[in-house]
């Protein structure tokens, strides 16, 4: 079906049953652009709410009709799989949706999930009396089991306070009356105030402001006007913390004064891991996503504790190399590798502007000179091979991780500018790290979420598995400090 239900009637026997292959969650560029880019979903909650059960009452047109619904499509599943995002909707809706979430976990987990599934859909539909009952009993099971508090968020009504003036300030930036759209700009921020779920949302607002006192200060060319700009900007920096390609957006001419706010931006890292994360897990069913996490993680930690065996030849070595790259992946990082002759071993992208580059052996000798030179070798592989996302300002730093602690002496001419990470000290930060995500990832239900996101950095803070503290980490011993 199309996303445009309304005048669609399949009454009484023109249907009973219904097949939705997803529903588009932003219907337009502005709601795309508010929903995914300034982390302000919760804007459009309801109106998914309207859309989810306009679709689904299509060929249930009266307390007599009936009809099967089956849900496709990875987004709308998600959406309906998550507490926070059906809660608001009708206690019956609510209940009719967990046992669908119910029977369609058993028909998966049986013998022959597509006979099985073929066998309910005809026994619902032609309104078998035994299947009909079975059904009916367990959505009055979950019915039983939903409470009745359906308070307003808090957010809602600072959006209904807010509204009077975002419309006043668009209508005056259409008629280029800047000195009224900054009043209600900064009128809208201030409704805006105070609720994390807004925090996107008010830096949009904030960047409105600034806009309007920079094309009034155009105008006046008074330093008053000008401090107005660069106090916006810096409050949009601060708001944007978790949207950081928005805490990016300066004006040239102002750049020296709004540098020193940088400070106080989350760390654009951490905000790219948690969108990579996001990326991965909403990639398919999230329950599903979630599940093969814990085992992934399961995998790649048994790969890094991997011990030397001269018989292997080599190996355990590519076995460990292999859990390093798995490691970056599961932590957001973007981690890459190749095959190539005298290439790296796997690299990990910090943020925009840093990489780690790594060199990677399980040995049973000394660490010798012509490991350490690959490694020295890397960075200008990486410069000279056009990787995506590496230019002439990326800072490059290169890790020898090894299972040994000890270097060869004749190595050390080489091992300038390398540092060294014990295996071990890895696998210790990798088992943390690790941990923390999978418990982060329990709590998380929607993309884009900036409470899920402030509660993630709160966490990873608490624990020591930022990538500040990888970075310390890694920076903490040098290859050429090692002993011989």
């Amino acid at each position: 079906m199309s996303n445009r239900y309304d005048g669609l009637d399949f009454e009484e026997d023109l249907s009973h049953l219904l097949v939705l292959s997803d529903i588009a969650l932003a219907t337009n560029l502005q709601e795309r652009f508010l929903s995914s880019r300034i982390n302000a979903r919760i804007l459009y909650r309801e109106q998914i709410q309207t859309r989810i059960i306009q679709a689904i009452g299509r060929a249930s047109r009266s307390e007599q009709d009936y009809s099967v619904v089956i849900i496709l499509g990875t987004d709308l599943q998600n959406q309906l799989q998550s507490h926070n995002k059906v809660s608001p909707f009708p206690k019956m809706i609510q209940a009719e949706i967990n046992t669908g979430i119910q029977l369609s976990s058993n028909i998966e987990n049986s013998d022959n999930p597509s006979v099985n599934l073929s066998k309910v859909i005809e026994s619902l539909t032609s309104r078998n009396k035994t299947a009909i009952e079975k059904v009916e009993k367990q959505i009055n099971e979950e019915l039983s089991l939903l409470n009745d508090d359906k308070n307003q968020p808090d957010y809602l009504e600072k959006l209904n306070r807010s509204a009077k003036y975002e419309l006043k300030c668009n209508y005056d930036l259409w008629n280029n009356n800047y000195d009224e759209a900054f009043v209600n700009a900064e009128k809208a921020v201030h409704e805006l105030s105070d609720d994390i779920k807004l925090l996107g949302y008010r830096a949009f607002w904030l960047y409105l402001a600034a806009y309007s006192a920079y094309e009034i200060f155009q105008k006046t060319q008074d330093p008053i006007d000008k401090k107005k700009c660069i106090r916006c900007i810096a409050e949009m920096h601060s708001a944007s913390q978790y949207t950081p390609w928005f805490g990016k957006v300066i004006v040239p001419e102002f750049s020296e004064s709004t540098n020193a706010n940088e400070s106080n931006f989350l760390d654009d890292s951490l905000s790219l891991l948690f969108e990579n994360i996001e990326t991965s897990l909403f990639s398919g069913n999230l329950k599903k996503t979630k599940l093969k996490y814990r085992k992934d993680v399961t995998k790649t930690l048994e790969k890094l504790k991997v011990e030397p065996d001269s018989k292997s030849n080599g190996k355990n070595g590519k076995i460990f190399e292999q859990g390093f790259q798995e490691l970056g992946r599961l932590l957001g990082y973007r981690s890459e590798n190749t095959v190539q002759d005298s290439a790296p071993d796997p690299w990990w992208f910090i943020d925009d502007t840093k990489v780690v580059v790594s060199e990677c052996k399980i040995i049973t000798e000394h660490i010798p000179t012509k490991y350490v030179r690959q490694a020295a070798g890397h960075k200008e592989w990486l410069m000279k091979n056009n990787i995506p996302g590496i230019g002439k300002d990326t800072s490059i730093i290169t890790v020898f991780i090894s299972n040994q602690t000890k270097l060869k002496s004749d190595a050390r001419t080489f091992a300038d500018n390398i540092y060294y990470l014990n295996q071990d000290a890895l696998y210790k930060f990798a088992v943390s790290a690790t941990n923390t995500m999978a418990e982060l990832i329990t709590e998380l239900s929607e993309r884009n979420d900036i409470s899920w996101r402030d509660y993630a950095k709160r966490k990873m803070v608490e624990k020591n598995v930022t990538p500040s503290d990888l970075l310390k980490l890694i920076e903490k011993e040098k290859l050429s400090e090692l002993p011989s």
